[in-house]
């Protein structure tokens, strides 16, 4: 599992976000499930330097 659908009103998405730490088991597949994972956006700074250095075009990959 790699994310929790809440409500989009923001006081009931607040409370599902509030409750995530009453809930040791979510909290741990959820944890786990983004130790595995690059959520950073390493790769595109990469492409846009080698873009911007060497005149290469920018790519969906």
């Amino acid at each position: 599992m790699d994310g929790m659908i809440v409500p989009l009103d923001t006081e009931k998405c607040a409370k599902a976000i509030a409750g995530l730490p009453k809930d040791g088991k979510l909290l741990r597949e959820l944890s786990d499930c983004c130790k595995g994972r690059d959520y950073s956006n390493a790769k595109e700074t990469k492409k846009i330097y080698r873009f911007l250095e060497n005149g290469e075009t920018l790519s969906a990959t």
